[in-house]
């Protein structure tokens, strides 16, 4: 029994390594200062793609001012251009984009599949979604999209997704009366000082309803599938801060991806995780997009849709 355990252990550490979660440098690496304090505005215009350069995106200003209207908006996860045999399902929910109108876009994370997100359709991906949703895109970093890059690499590469003076890893982004948080996990971590920053931001926040989003799913996955051994917060102590954080700050959600198979993490009667399923589809799974809609004052109420039928499924409600 002791020698199944030692190899059982030792698999999952090489499973591990293999895959590249785990990357060396720190989520707080390269920013000065605290990156939630000062909001990006949603209901401003944002950015259109025309080009990349050695530095990253090359962008010009487009859309309109968004004010007023219903609160909701799309969220996507685990795009993964590039893969093969798979349905990349892009088309289809670039259709839903345009047929909603939506002021902008959530992307959990691993729009890349394998890290060269120069190359391998992760700018195509943005550049479509930023058409059709007012030019408003927030990236949430995955552990793919480091799988070739640092982190400085990525905040230089995509600086041009979010106004001069801003990181586009880790930040705070207002529409209304919704704050969103973005977090960088992508490591499996946040460290101390990105949990202090969130900590002090959210203390001043005094908008009613507070999301957090980030790519590893916070919880730890507990279905018997291809992520079971290299998914969730590693540290034990890191994810109950946060719950704590959560707690004493009245954070309704945390939305996350990376674990293929999705799931419903309840933290209390009125706040939860959810750990949304990819874009992509293939044989014995379908892909997903879905809706995050306010309810100031009632509800949070996120809804999946199926990327091959287009078909809403039955949606979560988190009170507030």
């Amino acid at each position: 029994m002791r020698k199944a355990i030692v190899a059982f252990i030792a698999a999952a550490v090489i499973l591990s390594a293999m895959t590249g979660c785990i990357m060396p440098d720190y989520p707080a690496e390269g920013i000065t200062g605290n990156p939630f304090i000062e909001a990006i505005d949603l209901s401003e215009p944002g950015v259109m793609v025309t080009g990349t350069d050695e530095d990253g995106l090359l962008t010009v200003p487009y859309g309109e001012v968004r004010e007023g209207g219903r609160l909701i908006f799309p969220v996507v996860t685990d795009v993964h251009a590039g893969k093969r045999g798979v349905n990349d399902n892009q088309s289809a929910f670039y259709s839903f984009l345009e047929e909603n109108d939506f002021p902008f876009v959530i992307c959990l994370g691993d729009i890349s599949n394998n890290g060269d997100y120069t190359e391998d359709g992760t700018v195509g991906f943005i550049s479509g979604c930023l058409e059709r949703a007012n030019g408003n895109f927030l990236y949430a970093i995955g552990n793919h999209d480091r799988f070739r890059h640092d982190a400085r690499h990525f905040d230089r590469f995509f600086s041009a997704l979010v106004p001069s003076g801003h990181n586009p890893r880790i930040g705070r982004y207002v529409f209304g009366p919704v704050s969103i948080y973005k977090l960088d996990n992508s490591i499996r971590a946040y460290g101390s000082v990105q949990l202090g920053w969130l900590e002090e931001a959210l203390r001043q926040d005094t908008n009613p309803v507070k999301i957090l989003v980030a790519h590893v799913n916070h919880m730890s996955g507990g279905t018997a599938g291809e992520t079971l051994y290299m998914t969730g917060i590693t540290d034990i102590y890191e994810r109950n801060d946060l719950l704590r954080i959560m707690d004493e700050n009245d954070v309704s959600l945390m939305l996350t991806g990376h674990h293929h198979d999705g799931g419903y993490y309840r933290i209390s009667d009125d706040r939860a995780e959810i750990n949304l399923s990819p874009l992509f589809g293939r044989e014995d799974r379908g892909g997903h997009w879905y809706t995050a809609e306010v309810v100031p004052g009632d509800k949070l109420i996120i809804t999946p849709y199926s990327a091959e039928t287009g078909m809403a499924g039955t949606p979560w409600t988190i009170p507030l």
